[in-house]
């Protein structure tokens, strides 16, 4: 209407002047726009994410289409893990995008973004639609090819899932489009994978990556990879000695002390009593009964997760973290003190609120019909004594296996954040004596609340062991929760490929492939109380040739000084000092 007037007032003159003024009007609200959004990315820069929301809010306004203001928005939103805000703005910059003004690879990475996010929010086949649809635009967007194939792995399509990443590992130019990193996640999944075997050219091109870089931290990754690959051609020796140069080069880069972890555990055993989690029983939580799944890690944990979760009221939440925050919190009343002496000073009305906190974290868990949910931090052996304070009659399961698998389980696996004492085998024995130690104690004083189960039992005889776990946790059993591997529902700890082949028995015994002279020695010696004569055979006889060893060093004249060292995976060895 304002351009009608405009030509009334011209007496019919061309609209041109008017358009200009159009223009410029709307080239002055653009540039309003444009600063907007520089305030708003230094805002993000500087982590004030709020007041960015509030410029990118105002620019908006004024241009409610701009791509770049709504693709920041869902970044922000992201980044505050509101991921249902996050991806309704993904979903506006996608309908607002115009190839003619935005770099098509600005798109790309919305669509990117969006099947993360849709991934996260267990929105699986949105996710794949958004990954398919990059792939689509851009063949030779190998990130999206990698995030498919996780995503079909988490799915259980794993035939899907290494088609995506063999066509990674060999995509033609793959220098230019397949950066090494995403050539290292395909190799990994493909050597860790439970329903492949790889071939020999798979394993010639992953030795030829390991060759090619020059960081430290992914050759270390990949040399773990290297070992599942070599593992599974049945080429013992040879896995052996590259999960020896990856644990090697990670103890180099770690700092552990297994003194300061047996006085820890010493420390436990003696604050966490039942008098002492007692005294807090009449402000405690009796009526919310968690399902608590324990043990060491690679012991069982994810599938009996799984396992439960089969159950209509029983929601798998995965490894929470809210028990080892409030075991912090109890750390941190008195930095003075070494942990878990605070617990003996921590008041009723702090108890309280970390019921209140953990409830407030879980409860997100406790829909769709759950009634319960498990919480399978496999660390939280170390927290029973919390647990038991907070919610008396809380479920818990603890899982373990035989000695020597549960500690060469762990010498195989390299994971992401923690467990120092995986890297060298000394270690690995002296925290699995911690772990005894400290299970003993629990089943000592809390022996009716802990319900005990061997992995090898467990798994030969599954149809005999599964009811009286679910009668434990005051669920009824139904035959057809034996076929919970089937699930569509996502599994996204390391144990995912376990979950999807469901309860098997390969791993039982797996120690004795490993078993080549003395490799294991160490283990052995640490572990020998908890295993049979055979064992105990064996580091008799070792002991002795090693006196020997030592005896006839001492009898050399040419030799001042001299120690026996043992790495930990080597054959034990004297050094001579000249």
């Amino acid at each position: 209407m304002g351009s009608k007037h405009a030509v009334q007032s011209t007496g019919g003159k061309s609209k041109a002047p008017s358009l200009s003024l159009v223009e410029k009007n709307h080239a002055k609200q653009h540039e309003r726009v444009v600063k907007l959004m520089k305030k708003a990315a230094a805002l993000m820069n500087e982590a004030e994410l709020s007041k960015a929301k509030k410029k990118l809010s105002m620019a908006l306004k004024i241009e409610p289409d701009n791509f770049d203001c709504l693709q920041m928005m869902a970044l922000i939103y992201q980044h505050e893990h509101n991921l249902e805000m996050a991806f309704s703005y993904y979903e506006k910059a996608m309908l607002a995008f115009n190839p003619e003004y935005i770099n098509p690879r600005s798109y790309l990475k919305v669509l990117l973004n969006a099947g993360q996010l849709a991934a996260d929010m267990d929105r699986a086949e949105e996710a794949e639609a958004f990954y398919t649809a990059v792939l689509e635009l851009d063949m030779t967007n190998t990130m999206a090819l990698s995030k498919r194939a996780r995503l079909y792995t988490e799915m259980g399509q794993l035939e899907k899932a290494y088609a995506d990443y063999k066509s990674v590992i060999f995509f033609p130019d793959r220098e230019e489009y397949a950066p090494l990193g995403l050539r290292f996640t395909a190799h990994t999944s493909i050597m860790q994978s439970t329903h492949i075997k790889p071939d020999e050219s798979d394993i010639e091109m992953l030795k030829k990556d390991i060759e090619a870089t020059t960081n430290d931290n992914h050759k270390i990754k990949y040399e773990f990879a290297l070992g599942f690959g070599l593992e599974k051609l049945n080429r013992y020796d040879e896995a052996f000695e590259a999960f020896k140069r990856a644990n090697d080069q990670k103890r180099k880069r770690i700092s552990y002390s297994r003194k300061e972890n047996m006085n820890s555990c010493d420390r436990i055993i003696d604050i966490f009593t039942k008098e002492n989690v007692e005294r807090f029983a009449d402000i405690a939580d009796h009526d919310f009964k968690p399902i608590f799944v324990i043990g060491l890690p690679r012991s069982g944990t994810t599938v009996t997760e799984s396992l439960l979760g089969a159950h209509p009221e029983v929601n798998p939440a995965g490894e929470l973290t809210y028990i080892s925050d409030i075991a912090l919190k109890i750390a941190s009343l008195d930095e003075k003190k070494f942990y878990p002496e605070q617990f003996l000073d921590v008041s009723k009305s702090f108890i309280k609120s970390q019921i209140r906190y953990y409830k407030d974290n879980s409860k997100q868990f406790l829909k769709d019909g759950a009634t319960t949910f498990v919480d399978k931090m496999p660390g939280n052996f170390m927290n029973i004594g919390i647990i038991l304070a907070l919610f008396p009659n809380a479920r818990i399961i603890h899982l373990y296996k035989n000695p020597m698998d549960a500690c060469l389980s762990l010498f195989r696996q390299h994971f992401a954040n923690g467990h120092l004492y995986c890297y060298n085998m000394g270690d690995l024995g002296g925290y699995y004596q911690s772990f005894r130690k400290i299970m003993e104690h629990y089943n000592k004083e809390f022996g009716d609340k802990i319900y005990n189960v061997s992995y090898e039992h467990f798994v030969e005889n599954i149809g005999e062991e599964a009811p009286k776990m679910f009668a434990h946790c005051g669920l009824e059993w139904d035959d057809e929760y034996l076929s919970f591997y089937k699930s569509k529902r996502r599994v996204k700890t390391a144990s995912v490929q376990q979950v999807r082949k469901g309860i098997y028995t390969s791993a039982v015994e797996r120690w004795r492939k490993y078993d080549n002279g003395d490799n294991l020695i160490i283990l052995k010696k640490a572990l020998a109380d908890y295993m049979g004569d055979e064992i105990k055979e064996q580091v008799a006889e070792f002991d002795q040739r090693t006196a020997a060893e030592l005896k006839a060093v001492q009898s050399s004249d040419d030799v001042k000084n001299f120690d026996i060292q043992i790495d930990g995976v080597n054959k034990p060895q004297v050094i001579k000092h000249d």
